[in-house]
C-alpha cells in the first residue's frame, strides 16, 4: 500500500504540469524578457557582440540544398542564412537559389 501512495506523490506532480503552458521564448545576453513575437532575443546592450552566421564556401552552401535534395527539403531550409567566404557576402536560400545580400543577385543554380 505503502509502495501505490509514494507513485502516486511523485506521479502527481508530474500530471499537474504537464497541462501548463511552456514557452520557448528565451534572451540571451541580458535578464531583459524576450519579446512576446521573439522566439530568441539577442540582447547586446550590457555585453556588445554580434551574431556570427556560419561560414561557408560555395561547394558546402550548396551542399545544403543539394539540387537532388527532395523539393520538401528544400523548402524547409527556406530561410537559410550564411556568410560565403569566398564572395565575402552574406546569403539566404529562398526555396530555389542563394540570394546575394551584396548585389541582389542571385547565385547557384538550383531547380
Amino acid at each position: 500500500m505503502k509502495m501505490k501512495k509514494f507513485k502516486f506523490v511523485l506521479l502527481l506532480p508530474l500530471i499537474l504540469f504537464s497541462f501548463g503552458k511552456l514557452n520557448a521564448q528565451v534572451t540571451i545576453g541580458s535578464a531583459n524578457p524576450p519579446s512576446e513575437m521573439a522566439l530568441l532575443n539577442l540582447d547586446a546592450s550590457i555585453n556588445p557582440k554580434a551574431l556570427h552566421l556560419p561560414r561557408l564556401t560555395e561547394a558546402s552552401r550548396d551542399a545544403l540544398v543539394a539540387s537532388d535534395s527532395a523539393p520538401a527539403d528544400q523548402e524547409l531550409a527556406v530561410g537559410l542564412m550564411i556568410f560565403n567566404i569566398e564572395t565575402q557576402c552574406l546569403e539566404f536560400w529562398n526555396g530555389q537559389t542563394w540570394i546575394s545580400l551584396c548585389d541582389e543577385s542571385s547565385s547557384g543554380n538550383f531547380p
